[in-house]
């Protein structure tokens, strides 16, 4: 299915579109979602210095009770869940509940061993809970205990999924005004280029009043130029000869005509320099001068004016063999007669090599294959050989340990 130049310049540009959109809206969500992690783990420290320094006297001064009060003071924040206040030893002093059920449990969780260890806070993020951490200092410096809260994170994540829908819709709306306004440039973009195209199918059909609508001065605008002025020329003079002999000399592939006896009428340099022949050794002379045995064959395509393309080979001045794919095409005239046959040959030595390089490697790729199979079904059958052992000696220890018992059965 061929699609338009129109259809590709409007996906490339919704592509673009919706790629930058994107990747702009994801950054913006990343960095949304790091900075209000951020600050909500400054906050939960800044909770966490105030509960330290309110809670070191207390600690200093074993006031269980005073401990208590201020942790289920601090519990009043929805974000807080647990609380707990920990001596030197890691044992609770308090748990922020009345009931004070912890006093004198060692928290077994790997954080709490953590901040054990912590000279300052810590913090570990686990699934929605926020686990932060750290030592109770005196102003002295002296380490009186540790301090372990827990967070929800709820909230948090809460605002951060608001804030993705709220990229999300943005996106869509701008990918949506992208797309109308892609479609407006595709359209304006390609009107012109299809006109232009047009125009120029109906001056290779002949129609040569047919005429681009200029409308700018922009690069289109010069080619519909160019276009009206081709065919003003064409309208007025026909292609030189000469013309199309540069094109025709110029051509990568070797280009032959053949006289309708079969014998070699014109040829381009591709030819002169792939065979090594000057023009003057080849013009005149009978195809098979270069086809050799192959003649009949390309005879018959000629004549049942078939327009297949068959590989074969060419012989240079030198009588060395060049692969090469072969077309021909018949030129008739109205009334049926053949004028001449226009055979067009492509070098394919190259393309041969690869194949036979391709050929080798999967031979020596097959042989690798056959020997490390061999080798496998070697390794395999010494593991069954091995296999058979360990259940023969499986066997007579189950056998010997039966009569065992039958000697010691019959014995009592």
């Amino acid at each position: 299915m061929r699609l338009s130049i129109r259809f590709k310049l409007l996906v490339l540009t919704i592509g673009a579109i919706s790629l930058v959109g994107g990747s702009i809206s994801l950054y913006s969500i990343n960095v949304g979602r790091e900075r209000l992690s951020k600050a909500f783990v400054g906050e939960t420290v800044n909770i966490a210095n105030l509960l330290s320094t309110n809670l070191s006297d207390d600690l200093s001064n074993l006031d269980v009770f005073s401990m208590r009060l201020q942790l289920e003071n601090a519990r009043i924040s929805q974000e807080l869940l647990l609380s707990y206040v920990l001596d030197t030893e890691g044992l609770v002093l308090a748990d922020g509940t009345s009931e004070n059920a912890l006093r004198g449990q060692a928290l077994s969780d790997v954080f709490g061993l953590e901040v054990l260890s912590a000279d300052t806070w810590i913090s570990l993020k686990d699934e929605d809970l926020l686990r932060l951490g750290g030592p109770i200092i005196m102003a002295d410096d002296t380490l009186v205990g540790y301090l372990y809260l827990v967070f929800s994170l709820d909230g948090i994540n809460q605002i951060v999924a608001d804030n993705t829908r709220s990229s999300f819709l943005i996106t869509t709306v701008i990918l949506g005004f992208g797309a109308l306004l892609a479609f407006f440039l595709s359209s304006r973009f390609t009107r012109p280029i299809i006109e232009i195209a047009e125009v120029a199918t109906a001056l290779g059909q002949g129609k040569l009043d047919k005429r681009v609508q200029i409308k700018g001065q922009d690069e289109l605008g010069l080619l519909g130029l160019s276009i009206n002025k081709l065919a003003v020329d064409l309208g007025k003079t026909t292609v030189p000869k000469g013309y199309f002999n540069k094109i025709i000399s110029s051509m990568a592939e070797m280009l032959i005509v053949v006289a309708p006896g079969y014998t070699i009428d014109t040829v381009n340099n591709a030819v002169l320099k792939t065979l090594g022949y000057q023009a003057d050794a080849l013009l005149g002379k009978p195809l098979n001068l270069i086809f050799s045995e192959e003649v009949d064959v390309i005879r018959d395509l000629i004549e049942k004016g078939v327009h297949k393309t068959i590989e074969t080979s060419v012989l240079t001045q030198e009588g060395r063999h060049v692969p090469i794919s072969f077309s021909a095409s018949a030129m008739r005239e109205a009334s049926g007669q053949l004028v001449g046959v226009v055979c067009i040959l492509q070098d394919i030595t190259a393309r041969r090599e690869a194949e036979e390089t391709t050929r080798k490697y999967s031979e020596r790729l097959e042989q690798e294959v056959k020997e490390r199979t061999s080798e496998l079904q070697s390794k395999n059958e010494k593991l069954e050989r091995y296999n058979k052992l360990f259940v023969g000696r499986e066997l007579r220890i189950r056998d010997l340990k039966g009569r065992i018992r039958s000697f010691e059965e019959e014995r009592n």
